[in-house]
């Protein structure tokens, strides 16, 4: 009886090394990405206020660390950070777990009329 737990455990812990893990950078498949999207009224906002203020409407993974230790918010508040250096900077997360969307729909008007972000990013489950 211990052979086989031995075993067991043994082949969990291997399956647990391969599947943690972590590919370098942050791969997305091409089919995600669309380059015909150019958001010309944030380019427009961005010139001329020199501030990009971007609302995260999400559910609770939006708060979740990812490989890095920090959630995906963060991430892309320093990366566009690092590539606008001359420009404002803000991301701010509204997280929302366990809602549905149509719930979701009331808090992001609220949102969008208090803060009136430059863009507005709405991650649904």
């Amino acid at each position: 009886m211990k052979a086989p737990t031995v075993a067991l455990f043994i082949s969990f812990l291997l399956a647990g090394g391969a599947a943690a893990q972590t590919p370098n950078g942050c791969d997305v498949p091409s089919n995600l990405l669309f380059d015909e999207n150019e958001l010309n009224h944030v380019a427009t906002a961005v010139k001329e206020n020199q501030q990009l203020d971007i609302a995260i409407i999400g559910t609770g993974s939006s708060t979740l660390g990812g490989p890095e230790g920090k959630a995906y918010p963060a991430q892309l508040e320093a990366a566009l950070k690092a590539r606008l250096p001359d420009i404002a900077v803000r991301v701010t997360v509204h997280a929302a777990p366990r809602q549905t969307a149509a719930t979701m729909w009331e808090d992001l008007k609220s949102i969008v009329s208090e803060q009136k972000p430059t863009l507005l990013v709405w991650q649904t489950g």
